[in-house]
């Protein structure tokens, strides 16, 4: 279990089995995904979850980044991106991790990804293109 500010501050993010959920502090699900099979594991289950909120466009709300990890046999965990509807936007297999960080550039109010892909190594993932403010 692990706090998040997701949509909005002051929920948990949880796993079970091969999906994971946001949950409001009354415990109500208000997100949840399950994640497909993509590598030759017939039953996998996540080991670990961690995730943040990013702020990818400035005039946007938040974006949710969760970072799973499945057993350590398989060496993989995976990186998924959805909008602030909750809409898979990206997603991406990666060797196992443990980091995860939002942080905000200096020339702006939106932030960029920062994420560890097994020893040594760190990509920062942001948007190249800003949509159209509405």
């Amino acid at each position: 279990i692990e706090l998040i500010d997701w949509p909005a501050p002051g929920h948990f993010l949880v796993k079970s089995g091969s999906s994971f959920f946001i949950l409001d502090m009354d415990g109500n699900i208000i997100f949840e995904h399950k994640l497909a099979s993509f590598f030759s594991l017939k039953d996998y289950e996540i080991f670990r979850v961690r995730g943040t909120a990013v702020k990818l466009y400035e005039h946007k709300k938040p974006y949710l980044v969760v970072l799973t990890d499945f057993r350590a046999s398989s060496g993989k965990s995976m990186l998924s991106v959805f909008d602030p509807d909750g809409k898979l936007v990206y997603k991406e297999l990666i060797s196992v991790t443990t980091g995860l960080a939002a942080v905000r550039l200096p020339s702006s109010k939106s932030e960029i990804l920062l994420v560890g892909d097994g020893p040594g190594k760190v990509y920062s993932y942001q948007i190249k293109a800003v949509p159209p403010t509405p």
